[in-house]
């Protein structure tokens, strides 16, 4: 279950953004609806330093965080994130570029989800 974690100086995402993104990765990585889920976290002003996101209305990306089980193939990670970065660069007019993106893998026996541990097999 892939879970993202969106920083941005952005107070609010665009309509429809995070649920876009959800979908996307339940579609590359063959998931189940309600198996992706998304944050968006707003950083205020004097909060963060991120030259590209001092100037208000600038152009610099998100920092996005996403904690995943280790089990998906390095291939779906990489193509989970060219899809986060595409979708989040067009949905919030900045740069491909300036999107960061950084992934946790999240190992069995450390995840409960809907009542279960997951133990890799599960």
């Amino acid at each position: 279950m892939p879970v993202l974690q969106i920083y941005s100086p952005k107070q609010e995402p665009p309509a429809l953004l995070l649920q876009t993104l959800c979908e996307n990765i339940m579609a590359i990585l063959n998931l189940p609806p309600d198996h992706a889920w998304a944050m968006w976290n707003a950083v205020p002003e004097g909060h963060f330093y991120r030259p590209n996101w001092q100037e208000a209305g600038s152009a610099g990306g998100p920092v996005v965080i996403m904690y995943c089980k280790e089990s998906y193939t390095k291939q779906q990670v990489e193509l989970v994130m060219r899809s986060l970065q595409t979708t989040l660069a067009e949905s919030l007019s900045c740069t491909p570029e300036s999107v960061y993106i950084a992934v946790q893998r999240v190992v069995p026996g450390e995840v409960l989800v809907r009542n279960n541990i997951w133990r890799g097999d599960n």
